[in-house]
């Protein structure tokens, strides 16, 4: 740390000392927290003058003292979003394996499909559809739920 950063951060903490001792005992707390807050957001904004920081992030750790006034707008959305998770818990989900019938129509297969041909199909869905390669985890393990119960047999 050169002789210049050092000095301004020994005046920051005795101004910080100062300020808070000058608080009556009931109302130190908070300043306690208030000065956390604002010496988290000066340290953000001088590692992101000095390139230690993605600006993001500074600019992100510089409105976490803002979301205090933003939680009541927050709060009033919790009425949608618990519409939401009740609406995903009513929703059908498939449960484990599929029905044959089903397992043919997921691999694009007809009934009566030899093992060669479950393998392909399901080799050329899992290249389109593994989540390595940007697809789905749900599609995914449903093609192989589908392999699985068509090779039982």
């Amino acid at each position: 740390m050169n002789p210049i950063s050092f000095i301004a951060v020994v005046i920051l903490i005795l101004l910080i000392l100062g300020w808070v001792r000058s608080k009556p005992k009931e109302h130190r707390r908070r300043a306690w927290l208030q000065a956390g807050l604002i010496t988290l957001a000066l340290a953000m904004l001088f590692l992101a003058i000095t390139g230690r920081m993605h600006w993001l992030g500074a600019l992100i750790a510089g409105l976490l003292p803002f979301v205090k006034s933003a939680f009541p707008w927050l709060l009033r959305l919790l009425p949608f979003l618990r519409a939401r998770r009740q609406q995903q818990k009513n929703s059908p989900k498939p449960s484990g394996n599929p029905s044959k019938q089903e397992a043919y129509e997921i691999l694009g297969l007809k009934e009566g499909a030899s093992k060669e041909e479950i393998l392909a199909a399901h080799k050329r869905l899992m290249q389109k559809a593994h989540p390595d390669r940007g697809g789905s985890d749900w599609l995914a393990s449903r093609i192989n739920s589908a392999k699985e119960t068509l090779l039982k047999d």
